[in-house]
């Protein structure tokens, strides 16, 4: 089986024309690649990159460049789907352009796909992009599946514009019909999109849980400088440790954090560190409030860690919390679990179907501070199994991952999603 995936950027650390983005998403991208490129052929186009041709993790990444752009104008999709778009969709300059780029780099898509004979195009994330990958595949008969890495139109805390927000819905709409065969990452995203258009088990979309991967992390468990993450920090040996990973935002929720763990009960307040582990917030608010708090010194800012060394905050933790407003999966949870960490999520969120398990997973059913502090007491008191949760986040492994992509081409090549 030959695959072809089509996504904005990859995140691969070894490569600086992909490290303008260190994402979630572009991560996950390059693992799906990678994961599926060992049970099959993979060749991948980052559109938004410019870039030579060449091969890594198994996986040929096709080259893009303004050259192959102008040589192949001929080859592009049909002006008018151009100009639909921006009539119907009143977009920011911003994105028009963008989309004009896309217009123009369909051309080349064409022939990738047209030489390429692949069985599946793999399209990743849903927005103006998708709208012509999807233009181009269908005029070359060419089938394909796309893969929403979250929902953005649901939540306020998501910074895309209106624009963009109306299309993903107008998209949904079509998918719930049964146009588009799509995969999503957690049970929870099928369940919204089914609910909000008036759907039952729409057998287009699919569930495929996201995977963890720690293939270039640090295997002794320490920072670069050899000191470990309890030392760095000044926590004690018997001192607890919490992480929340993930950029500073109002979506990630850290704030609530913050608030809970002053109702904390003194005795597990005064011996837990909560470790802050992502990119500071951009109007610097959190930071403030971090601050101000009079538990600042049991508060601790890490900024941006990176991928390569996040593993040894994870082996030296005490329980991952996660308390997102808007969330696609919770991939510091199942990361967390990886080297038998517990962890605490709301029930609300996405992927609590797919991640729970009371061997792993304290549920928080309210979304209140007292409720979120009840939770991470029973998170740091209660007794866990290591080797039970490590067995448990298999289920979560780049190998499972793999063999669900790979049964959700073969049932699409066999008509069996439309």
């Amino acid at each position: 089986m030959k695959i072809l995936h089509i996504a904005p950027y990859l995140t691969i650390n070894s490569k600086p024309e992909f490290t303008r983005n260190k994402t979630g998403f572009g991560y996950m991208v390059y693992d799906i690649a990678r994961s599926v490129g060992e049970m099959a052929e993979v060749e991948v186009v980052a559109s938004d990159v410019r870039y030579k041709e060449f091969g890594q993790g198994g996986v040929r990444f096709l080259g893009v460049s303004y050259g192959e752009m102008l040589r192949n104008l001929f080859r592009c999709v049909p002006l008018g789907v151009l100009f639909s778009l921006l009539k119907k969709y009143k977009m920011p300059r911003g994105a028009a352009l963008r989309l004009v780029y896309y217009w123009l780099l369909s051309g080349y898509i064409s022939r990738v796909i047209t030489e390429g004979r692949y069985d599946i195009v793999h399209v990743h994330g849903c927005g103006f992009f998708t709208e012509i990958w999807m233009q181009v595949c269908r005029r070359l008969g060419q089938k394909f599946i796309v893969t929403l890495h979250g929902l953005n139109s649901f939540s306020d805390t998501v910074s895309l514009n209106a624009a963009g927000k109306q299309y993903e819905r107008d998209f949904l709409q079509r998918v719930a019909n049964g146009e588009i065969p799509i995969t999503v990452i957690s049970s929870g995203m099928k369940h919204i999109i089914e609910k909000t258009f008036g759907m039952k088990d729409c057998a287009n979309i699919k569930v495929v849980c996201n995977s963890f991967s720690f293939g270039e992390c640090l295997s002794s468990g320490k920072k670069r400088t050899g000191s470990t993450i309890r030392e760095l920090n000044n926590i004690p040996p018997g001192g607890k440790i919490l992480l929340y990973v993930g950029n500073i935002s109002v979506r990630k929720n850290q704030q609530q954090m913050v608030d809970a763990y002053a109702l904390l009960p003194d005795h597990i307040r005064k011996n837990t560190w909560v470790l802050f582990c992502g990119r500071p917030s951009q109007d610097g608010s959190f930071e403030r409030a971090v601050k101000e708090s009079p538990f600042e010194n049991h508060l601790v800012l890490c900024g941006i860690v990176k991928k390569e060394a996040i593993a040894a905050y994870y082996k030296e933790a005490d329980g991952v919390v996660l308390l997102s407003i808007a969330e696609g999966f919770g991939l510091s949870l199942i990361e967390g679990m990886h080297f038998g960490v517990p962890c605490a999520m709301f029930t609300d969120m996405d992927a609590f179907e797919d991640i729970y398990d009371s061997c792993a997973v304290v549920p928080i059913a309210d979304r209140d501070n007292a409720a979120v502090a009840s939770a991470i007491g029973k998170l740091l008191e209660t007794s866990w199994d290591k080797a039970t949760i490590k067995s448990y986040s298999q289920k979560f492994e780049n190998g499972a991952m793999a063999h669900n992509y790979i049964d959700v081409y073969t049932k699409l090549k066999q008509n069996e999603l439309l």
